[in-house]
């Protein structure tokens, strides 16, 4: 279920950004396994924290980015991500696990993982579950997020 859901990713942000068709020279050194692990849980650490300065610093300021859902793909920008995850809600918990590296090309690299996001947005608590794959490509010479999917897990 997992490997469609990537490959699916991959195949749709790839044409829409020409980061993926970089040359070499531009395409800065890999980062490892666990850099993108580490990354990617300081960006939600910076979230949850409503600290939107430093989630972007990781993240990238103004990329174009890709969102899927069940509903359907929309484009938006982190700067827009970010803000709308921030200003609204407050995070009680953030839980990743089941983290997971795919490499499909030198200047993109994909985490797919399980996330628990407990939010309380003034109305009443709530506790989402997902699957998630998070895109991260060179674009001007630096690792930069293009594109997230979130697959909800249903309760059993």
């Amino acid at each position: 279920m997992l490997r469609p859901m990537v490959i699916a990713a991959v195949l749709v942000t790839a044409p829409l950004f020409p980061v993926v068709a970089q040359t070499a020279s531009r395409v800065p050194q890999a980062m490892t396994d666990d850099a993108v692990i580490v990354r990617e849980r300081a960006v939600w650490d910076a979230l949850a924290r409503n600290d939107s300065i430093k989630a972007l610093a990781l993240i990238g300021a103004d990329v174009p980015f890709v969102i899927f859902r069940a509903a359907g793909a929309s484009v938006t920008t982190t700067t827009e991500v970010v803000r709308s995850i921030t200003s609204r809600c407050t995070t009680t918990r953030s839980q990743l696990d089941s983290l997971r590296v795919v490499r499909p090309s030198a200047a993109v690299t994909i985490l797919a993982y399980r996330s628990e996001l407990s939010r309380d947005c003034g109305t009443r608590p709530f506790t989402n579950v997902n699957h998630v794959e998070t895109v991260w490509a060179v674009r001007d010479g630096r690792w930069v997020a293009v594109g997230q999917n979130f697959a909800e897990v249903k309760a059993p």
